[in-house]
């Protein structure tokens, strides 16, 4: 009695890994000198207090810088699976006080507290976030809100300014960052 061994015909080719896009814009913001090494990426909140989507944010938080942001700057703005471009990763401007030129920052576009940060918002500030890592290969997985950083007592004020949520909810905080933090591990696999 002869044994036959049937072969297995091989595993199809693993499909190519989906690498994720946003659209990106480019506006220049206004940029008050170069970045050493970041400590962490601030989080803000737009915050017009407009009742618009998160669409209509974003899109006039980009005209705003467009028309000169009233002096302040930053690096990104981040909508629904869009980001806009303001500055370099090695530049800062004026966001966050003292803090400013310690920081990368985003200004996820959320017309009222309240709003939510999306996830289509987290994947792009993700995407932005893992290209700044090019910049800066030790940049640090920390992500301060305006009130992490006056707790802290770095800015000399506690205000909670323009935080994507009040300065006592630390909880919507703590669940924005750990988002961040999966989504981060989602795109580098």
């Amino acid at each position: 009695m002869s044994l036959l061994l049937l072969e297995r015909p091989p595993a199809p080719p693993s499909p190519a890994p989906v690498t994720y896009t946003p659209r990106i814009e480019h506006v220049r913001g206004n940029v008050a000198g170069k970045l050493r090494q970041p400590l962490g990426t601030i989080l803000h909140g737009t915050r017009s207090g407009k009742a618009w989507s998160t669409d209509q944010e974003y899109a006039s938080t980009v005209s705003y810088v467009r028309n000169g942001a009233g002096g302040l700057g930053w690096h990104v703005c981040v909508g629904n699976d869009v980001v806009c471009i303001h500055m370099e990763p090695e530049e800062w401007g004026h966001n966050a006080r003292a803090c400013s030129d310690d920081y990368l920052a985003c200004e996820f576009a959320q017309a009222r507290l309240g709003d939510p940060i999306t996830d289509a918002q987290v994947r792009a500030f993700v995407w932005w976030w893992l290209r700044c890592t090019r910049a800066f290969p030790h940049l640090p997985e920390y992500f301060p809100t305006h009130s992490d950083l006056d707790a802290s007592g770095a800015t000399g004020k506690f205000d909670g300014k323009s935080d994507p949520f009040l300065a006592s909810d630390r909880s919507g905080a703590d669940e924005l960052r750990a988002r961040i933090r999966a989504e981060i591990e989602r795109q580098r696999r």
